[in-house]
């Protein structure tokens, strides 16, 4: 039985993780939660029909919109992507809905949102915004609607960028929604997203076990084919050493394990297993032992000329991102 404060660094692990709902699921029948942890699960179960269904709501009132403007567009992550992993739009807790477009048509996009009712904070419109990070924040007063979270790109400085972001675009998914169909990422690019996820979550230094969970996941339902799929597509975006990370998260959390083509090298192969499983799962705490973040940029870069434009392409965000917030204090 696990005591009191043992019940509370699991609590706390598992809200941080979003894997609550998740971790109730995977239970035995017969097994009974501690009181504290029902308590958890109860309240992330809560959270998450409460969250998702606006974000769904969200998704029905501007995936038509995009639609009938010929916008290009996939929603990733999110309660649609949930019910391709898990077969539940209720899985875990999303609070702002994500929607990528290509750099062509963003603003196009944007302004199909904006005339939802939404509106753009005048820190979102900054260049860091819009060009480093890659994406907008656009708001409504609508209770009943969630943010969107607007994206022309899928990962943000200091870790290694796809080569050809467009590319998560292809061959979406379907998801019905009532009687709409809305696209979403395809399995293949849905776990090289949650590899990206991983890789992000780990330079800043957040919680990555989620995102770990969704690859393990999207791992049990591919085919051979799409196996092999999934490699070409990761050397195609020279994401491999990514993948290689979300591969390791996927099975020293949840034991699944893939045959790589040919022996990969392991990525971040000074760390140990349970020093990488602390960087997933509790990174806040005391006893991690973090590398620097450019010896992780470095580790995670498939080839020696990445590093360099990785790292220029950090150091302007990071000018960008000091000249703005300089100018917004005068």
């Amino acid at each position: 039985m696990v005591d009191t404060h043992g019940q509370e660094a699991l609590g706390d692990l598992l809200r941080h993780n979003r894997l609550a709902v998740l971790m109730a699921r995977g239970l035995a029948r017969d097994m009974t939660l501690p009181d504290r942890l029902k308590t958890i699960v109860a309240e992330s179960r809560t959270l998450a029909l409460q969250f998702n269904s606006r974000n769904l709501l969200t998704i029905r009132t501007l995936a038509p919109m995009l639609s009938a403007a010929s916008i290009p567009f996939v929603v990733i992550k999110g309660p649609l992507a949930q019910q391709l992993a898990y077969g539940d739009f209720f899985a875990k807790p999303s609070s702002d809905v994500d929607v990528l477009v290509s750099n062509e048509v963003f603003v196009s996009a944007r302004n199909c949102v904006l005339g939802a009712g939404y509106e753009l904070p005048e820190p979102c419109a900054s260049p860091w915004w819009r060009i480093f990070l890659g994406e907008q924040h656009l708001l409504t007063d609508n209770v009943s609607l969630a943010t969107v979270d607007l994206h022309h790109r899928t990962q943000q400085p200091g870790c290694p960028t796809p080569r050809r972001p467009a590319l998560f675009l292809t061959e979406p998914h379907l998801v019905r929604l009532g009687e709409i169909e809305v696209p979403i990422l395809s399995k293949i690019n849905a776990i090289l997203l949650a590899c990206v996820s991983v890789a992000k979550a780990l330079v800043h230094r957040e919680p990555a076990g989620g995102y770990a969970a969704d690859i393990a996941a999207q791992l049990l339902a591919l085919s051979p084919l799409e196996l092999q799929g999934l490699f070409v597509a990761a050397i195609e975006q020279r994401l491999s050493s990514t993948l290689h990370l979300g591969l390791r998260a996927a099975a020293l959390m949840f034991g699944i394990c893939v045959q790589f083509p040919k022996t990969p090298r392991v990525v971040l192969d000074a760390i140990s297993d349970r020093g990488l499983l602390s960087m997933l799962l509790t990174p806040a705490a005391d006893d991690v032992g973090w590398p620097k973040r450019r010896a992780l940029l470095w580790a995670l870069c498939d080839a020696k000329f990445q590093y360099p434009v990785e790292v220029g392409w950090a150091l302007s965000s990071e000018i960008c991102r000091r000249i703005y917030n300089a100018g917004e204090g005068e």
